[in-house]
């Protein structure tokens, strides 16, 4: 109920009401309720801003349960240094028990993470791997990152069909820049 709370489209919207549902759910344990309770912190969003208590409720509920939202988001903070020290390494490490735990978006992170070269060696192969396994499961930016890999050449040969292929596959999942990389493709 929490969440139809929280989402802005529903006629139901209601951030404070989101956060109450979320705060009873954390307090009786669950990982999910403190994931979202911590997302609603971190930025604000019917509760008064605390980045440092987001981070304690997303540590919790990825460390202790595994939750891969709340690695996912966890990730995403290290990796920016946003409310944390900034730290690739801690951010590969939670990114990646969120893309095993399913968070796809966490994979298409740790995948950008692997080309880089950031917070481990640079593995060009396993980053392909892993856009490919998130932009298969409907992650649209992970397929903008898959052409673009293709279009440039990172780690495989240049093949502008694959790269279009890919760019179609995340503009048809809904990703404007998707749209925009396919069309520009051999300009």
């Amino acid at each position: 109920l929490g969440v139809t709370y929280q989402n802005e489209a529903s006629k139901l919207y209601d951030a404070g009401k989101a956060v109450g549902m979320f705060s009873m759910a954390c307090d009786a344990g669950s990982p999910e309720g403190c994931a979202k309770l911590a997302y609603a912190l971190l930025y604000g969003r019917g509760i008064e801003q605390d980045r440092a208590r987001a981070v304690e409720l997303f540590t919790a509920a990825c460390n202790k349960d595994g939750d891969a939202f709340a690695c996912r988001n966890l990730g995403y903070l290290y990796a920016k240094g946003r409310a944390v020290t900034q730290d690739y390494e801690q951010a590969v490490q939670v990114f990646r028990r969120a893309c095993e735990g399913g968070e796809m978006l966490a994979c298409n992170n740790l995948a950008y993470l692997y080309a880089n070269g950031r917070g481990v060696n640079q593995d060009l192969r396993e980053a392909r791997e892993l856009f490919e396994q998130s932009c298969r499961h409907d992650c649209a930016v992970a397929c903008k990152n898959l052409g673009f890999i293709y279009q440039r050449g990172h780690g495989v040969t240049v093949d502008n069909e694959q790269a279009g292929y890919w760019y179609a596959l995340g503009c048809r999942l809904g990703l404007s820049g998707a749209c925009e990389a396919h069309k520009n493709l051999g300009n």
